[in-house]
C-alpha cells in the first residue's frame, strides 16, 4: 500500500491494486491446488 501511495496513487487505486494482487494469488492457488507459502526477504533481519 505504502509503495503504491509513494508512486502517487490515490487511496482507492492503491487498495484496488492490492486486491487484484491477492485475487491473482488466490486464483493461482486454486488452479494449481497449492497452499500459500509466505516468503521472507533474504535481507530482512527477523526480531527474536
Amino acid at each position: 500500500y505504502d509503495r503504491q501511495r509513494a508512486r502517487g496513487k490515490t487511496h482507492t487505486q492503491a487498495l484496488l491494486r492490492l486486491a487484484r494482487q491477492r485475487i491473482s494469488v488466490l486464483f493461482a492457488m486454486l488452479r494449481d491446488g497449492t497452499f500459500y507459502e509466505s516468503r521472507t526477504p533474504k535481507n530482512v533481519e527477523l526480531a527474536t
